[in-house]
């Protein structure tokens, strides 16, 4: 099953990753809130943090999207990270931001190529509207995938996992997300980047920026 599956997403990546050229993903630089999909720094753990926030996004293409979560998670994992975290901040979640065919492409994607990478979902404040999308991504998901989820409610518990994330010292990726989950969560609210931040790695150090090649999904 594994070498199935391994082979399975090899053929994936020679279509999607490895096809047509794609730079810079769209709004990766230009607009970081064009898919609010980024890569905020590193952990305690060594493990790359991605942030993002489905109210903050000027873009809802599915395509685009795609391709922007795809680019930014090859960069981080091509650069010998083996887990990564997500963030996913709820704040100004609604019914408009409801998107079945997003959410489906996310979790297939997702269940057949990055399951092994995912070592933690935090979905922040999450509504009640949020069932609807959970109940259509829990068939599509693995078991394994679904335990990797923590619901997030409350300042209390973002604290805590803050500092679980980076520890109890202030540093630049944790204040950067405190201060994005202190602003209105309208599309393009994000917070400055620092001078150190590179649009393709985040805040990690000693990496230079390469070429991903993506095609459409």
């Amino acid at each position: 099953y594994q070498r199935r599956v391994h082979g399975e997403t090899l053929a994936w990546r020679a279509k999607h990753i490895d096809g047509q050229r794609l730079d810079v993903s769209p709004g990766m630089v230009e607009d970081l809130g064009a898919h609010c999909f980024l890569c905020v720094g590193t952990d305690r753990r060594g493990r790359p943090v991605m942030y993002g926030a489905p109210a903050r996004a000027r873009s809802a293409d599915v395509d685009a999207t795609m391709r922007h979560v795809a680019y930014g998670l090859e960069l981080v994992l091509r650069h010998g990270a083996e887990k990564w975290v997500w963030i996913v901040d709820f704040h100004g979640f609604g019914t408009k931001h409801v998107n079945t065919k997003l959410s489906v492409k996310m979790a297939n994607t997702f269940k057949q190529h990055y399951r092994e990478q995912l070592d933690s979902l935090n979905l922040v404040d999450a509504p009640g509207i949020f069932d609807a999308i959970l109940k259509v991504c829990r068939p599509l998901s693995t078991p394994q995938t679904l335990s990797k989820i923590n619901m997030v409610v409350g300042a209390a518990a973002f604290g805590a996992l803050l500092d679980d994330l980076f520890g109890s010292d202030e540093c630049t990726g944790k204040q950067w997300l405190q201060q994005a989950f202190s602003m209105p969560a309208v599309p393009g609210s994000l917070p400055p980047m620092p001078a150190d931040w590179n649009p393709h790695f985040g805040l990690i150090s000693g990496t230079q920026p390469e070429t991903v090649e993506v095609t459409s999904f």
